[in-house]
């Protein structure tokens, strides 16, 4: 919950010092990111040398919200900050210590799929947390959603789900995201093709008391299965 809630510091307060220049003050007790910077593919020579960096200062300068669109918070160690494989996120506003918390909860539920690590609902969702629609022989709470996640990851090994927005306000979110995955297993009753798949994904989160307790979720799993060749079916 810790590193969650860490992710959550970078994002809001990742170029605005000690000072909360952005409008936005710093928890005392998260951890401070020491700037904005271009994103990887830009230091990868994905786009022209500097002019994210300009736009993060400009940015930064004219007091608005820290890290736009196109740019990654940077730990003082200069790591990029990738908790959940977050990608341009709107950052919260105003940073109260509740929405933090939901926001912590929130990436902690991303992480549990993209770090393969079915244990991580216990710390984002409540114990009567409802998944809907239920998937086939689900139930409410954390425990019920674990079996499902441990065969999906041996179906798809190296799965991601990588965040590309989250629309937030007390109480509530919604989440944009998009799961990667190469097929090496059997899935849905279709062998393995080692294809890989990419599907947009769209969740509806209602919060209760620091923790996910609904969500509604919609996944393009026609196009999945589209993509590893078993769809539509062989006549």
């Amino acid at each position: 919950m810790a590193a969650a809630a860490k992710a959550s510091a970078l994002l809001i307060d990742c170029c605005c010092g000690s000072t909360g220049a952005c409008g936005m003050p710093r928890p005392a007790a998260l951890p401070r990111a020491a700037r904005c910077a271009p994103r990887s593919d830009e230091r990868r020579g994905g786009a022209p040398a500097g002019t994210m960096a300009a736009s993060w200062r400009a940015h930064c300068e004219a007091g608005r919200p820290c890290c736009p669109g196109g740019q990654s918070a940077v730990t003082p160690d200069g790591e990029e900050a990738t908790m959940a494989n977050i990608d341009a996120v709107i950052p919260i506003a105003p940073a109260t210590a509740a929405a933090l918390a939901e926001r912590a909860a929130l990436l902690t539920f991303y992480r549990a799929f993209s770090e393969r690590r079915p244990e991580l609902i216990d710390e984002a969702v409540t114990q009567d947390w409802e998944d809907i629609p239920l998937p086939p022989g689900q139930g409410v709470g954390p425990e019920s959603i674990k079996p499902i996640l441990r065969a999906f990851f041996k179906a798809f090994p190296d799965v991601k789900l990588t965040v590309l927005d989250i629309l937030q306000e007390p109480g509530r979110a919604a989440v944009r995201s998009v799961l990667t995955g190469t097929h090496r297993d059997t899935f849905l009753g279709v062998a393995p093709s080692g294809r890989e798949i990419s599907i947009p994904c769209h969740d509806f989160h209602a919060l209760r008391e620091g923790r996910i307790a609904r969500t509604w979720h919609l996944e393009d799993w026609f196009t999945a299965l589209a993509q590893i060749g078993a769809w539509p079916p062989a006549p």
